[in-house]
């Protein structure tokens, strides 16, 4: 991608973006992985129809469900016909399916624009300061990502779309819906996140693994974070390049 304006930045693009998904300019470059961080919650709502219309339990209250009809066309052997769906959402989300004998509603990230001004700005970055004004925008929801710049700085930025929960939750699963205690809370901010900067390791690495082995003994601990910043694990895939980068820094590795 290169412009009059001074873009010039190399890389791979997905699914017709307008913007260098992971790549490099001049001065800097960073590559995504993807990420177990614990984004998108699910929500147990607690349904009762009064009349014609649909209520949800949350706390002291019983709201009423947003309702819209939508229409969705579909090809036939005869042409194009349509079909009409009633949709329902509570605050926390639109309903997606049932479980149990209730409505499961979702809650994820819903800031496109937002969205795509990290993704296109960071294009832009010519150092380390620069890139972390990008995540400042918190909408990295699903990767991780390892930076380096021209300095000679090396970062690693977890997904950093994390809204703040209640640790007494199993937020793997659908959690209640009926009561406060379940609601998001402000984002962690990018300290409160897994997250590197030149560690004294000298190296950093991810291939979709979890973030606690991916800078040696500069390693971040699993321990120090909430437990929904990342449900992801171990790989084969990782040791190698992990054991390679202890021996080519000269740290005695356990066989």
């Amino acid at each position: 991608m290169v412009s009059e304006q001074g873009l010039d930045a190399y890389g791979a693009v997905t699914w017709g973006q307008f913007f260098i998904y992971q790549g490099f300019n001049d001065r800097a470059g960073w590559m995504h992985t993807s990420s177990g961080v614990n984004a998108i919650s699910e929500y147990l709502e607690t349904v009762e129809k009064k009349g014609h219309r649909f209520y949800y339990k949350y706390g002291q209250e019983e709201r009423p469900f947003e309702e819209k009809e939508i229409t969705v066309p579909y090809k036939t052997g005869q042409g194009i016909a349509e079909k009409k769906f009633t949709v329902y959402r509570t605050h926390h989300g639109p309903i997606v399916r049932e479980a149990d004998g209730k409505w499961v509603s979702i809650r994820l990230l819903q800031e496109p624009v937002k969205a795509l001004t990290q993704s296109y700005t960071r294009t832009k970055a010519k150092d380390y300061k620069s890139f972390r004004q990008t995540m400042e925008l918190h909408t990295n929801s699903s990767n991780n990502t390892i930076f380096a710049d021209a300095d000679g700085n090396i970062a690693y930025f977890h997904g950093n779309f994390i809204p703040r929960r209640d640790t007494t939750f199993d937020w793997t699963k659908p959690v209640d819906g009926s009561t406060l205690a379940t609601e998001w809370h402000e984002l962690l901010s990018i300290d409160e996140t897994p997250h590197l900067l030149n560690p004294k390791s000298g190296w950093l690495y991810n291939s979709n693994n979890w973030p606690w082995s991916g800078a040696g003994s500069s390693s971040l601990r699993k321990e120090d974070y909430p437990v929904y910043v990342d449900s992801g694990r171990e790989s084969a895939r990782a040791t190698r390049p992990v054991r390679r980068a202890q021996e080519d820094h000269g740290h005695a590795v356990p066989r």
